[in-house]
């Protein structure tokens, strides 16, 4: 598939926008557009530390993933409501096109908890893989259908 897009955002993370390159190569390409926004949630002082501190620190406070603010970072909540931020202004400027999003399994999991389940609080929990495809079609309400999720077929086609 071929598909021609509007616009190209990307996760200003390295290995987002080389995904976005490829994914573009070949193509007309609009300018693709870095936003620290399509980052993973910030977990703060653990960021990048094994997930074996911040469980322990959720054990400490008496929270889990779905609750748990660390230090300098966000929470599940102010984490969606980030994603979904990005989304609106997204839709905003770009309500007819087709629209390329290169981002990270949890900005995927908040917007399809908000557009397909209209859950605004915490991002669904399911694994998305590395370099799948997840391809939303977004009504004038701004609701979405899956077309596709989480697909890798390309990957064992390559």
């Amino acid at each position: 598939m071929r598909e021609h897009f509007d616009a190209a955002y990307s996760s200003d993370l390295d290995r987002a926008y080389q995904t976005a390159l490829i994914i573009m190569e070949g193509r007309p390409r609009p300018a693709i557009v870095t936003d620290a926004r399509l980052r993973e949630q910030d977990f703060g002082v653990y960021e990048g530390k094994p997930v074996t501190h911040i469980l322990r620190r959720m054990k400490q406070d008496g929270s889990d993933f779905t609750t748990f603010a660390p230090e300098g970072g966000e929470s599940p909540a102010a984490f969606c409501l980030r994603s979904l931020k990005l989304y609106e202004e997204l839709r905003a400027r770009h309500s007819k096109d087709t629209v390329l999003v290169v981002t990270h399994n949890g900005v995927i999991n908040a917007l399809l908890g908000f557009l397909v389940y209209n859950n605004t609080e915490t991002a669904l929990d399911q694994i998305i893989d590395n370099g799948a495809i997840t391809i939303l079609n977004i009504d004038d309400s701004g609701r979405a259908a899956i077309e596709t999720e989480n697909n890798t077929e390309h990957l064992r086609n390559a």
